[in-house]
């Protein structure tokens, strides 16, 4: 269903409102409070001043007007307009509770840049930095625009954006921080109105579905049927299979013999060489008492060293 021009101009007109009266009215509570602190970084002072990021800056607002005639349904519409009301609600809320300032003094600008500049900076005070209302609905925008316009527009919006994205930083009307801030607010409230999934049509076709039965209809009777008509086959195959069941078996018994086989003789020869270093001692044991036993014990021989193992 197509949303109406009626509709889409009036979910523009109450979101514009809506931003000028949070944004106007937290930049106005901001602005009666005493000391105002910063936070920036210190490399941030290297940035350059870019008086014609001003046209970028300023134009999100065309684009955040002409958003809603951009929705083809009134689900698109609606979720649209959500996110951006929670991301101006949101971000109002956060100006409210951490008030900012920015750091730097903003240089003077001459020419129609700077009649510009004066005439913005005029409805514009230096607050509502955290978190960046600017760049929070840029992504909430580029959403919306890429899943609306054809290839060569979207090139070219695609770049507008772009420059958008640099604009805030720029022209000293935001720092890094607030940059990502705004991003991560977008983030959380794409999370937070997702889109549902469209789920596919059902189309009744009978012919397909008296396919798909007549062919359970012959597995079934297959089934039944088969031993009658393929008895022979079914016992030759069975056959095939107790021949094969036989022969794995069969070897399966002799490699388990093996092993014992290898086991015994592994036992066998370390029962040998136990015996062996027995006997020996007990032939050096009496050797040594009938010497003593002689009085020959101080010209014996030294006790020969048996070896359990030898290898080679």
């Amino acid at each position: 269903m197509h949303v109406s021009r009626l509709k889409a101009f009036a979910v523009s007109a109450g979101l514009s409102v809506l931003f000028l009266v949070v944004y106007s009215g937290c930049n106005w509570i901001t602005g009666q409070r005493g000391q105002i602190s910063s936070f920036y970084f210190q490399w941030e002072r290297a940035i350059p001043f870019v008086p014609f990021m001003i046209l970028p800056y300023m134009s999100i607002d065309l684009f955040f007007i002409a958003a809603p005639f951009l929705c083809r349904t009134d689900q698109q519409l609606r979720i649209f307009s959500r996110r951006v009301v929670a991301a101006i609600l949101i971000a109002g809320l956060c100006f409210l509770l951490f008030p900012l300032r920015f750091a730097f003094p903003r240089p003077h600008t001459s020419g129609w840049l700077g009649a510009i500049f004066d005439w913005f900076r005029g409805m514009d005070s230096p607050f509502n930095l955290l978190p960046s209302l600017h760049a929070a609905l840029l992504l909430l925008l580029v959403d919306l625009y890429v899943r609306n316009l054809r290839v060569v527009l979207l090139f070219a919006a695609m770049l507008w954006f772009f420059l958008i994205s640099l604009s805030p930083v720029l022209t000293y009307q935001h720092h890094v921080i607030d940059i990502v801030g705004g991003f991560v607010l977008s983030g959380y409230c794409f999370y937070l109105f997702r889109e549902s999934s469209v789920a596919l049509p059902v189309l009744v076709n009978r012919r397909i579905g008296s396919y798909y039965a007549a062919g359970a209809a012959g597995a079934q009777c297959s089934g039944h049927l088969g031993p009658c008509f393929f008895g022979r086959r079914s016992r030759s195959v069975s056959s095939r299979l107790r021949t094969s069941e036989r022969v794995r078996s069969f070897f399966t018994r002799r490699k388990e013999s093996c092993r014992g086989a290898r086991d015994s003789c592994w036992g066998l020869i370390c029962s040998v060489n136990i015996c062996r270093c027995c006997i020996t001692a007990a032939d050096v044991d009496l050797g040594m008492r009938s010497r003593r036993e002689s009085g020959s014990a101080a010209n014996w021989d030294p006790v020969p060293q048996t070896k359990l193992w030898s290898w080679g």
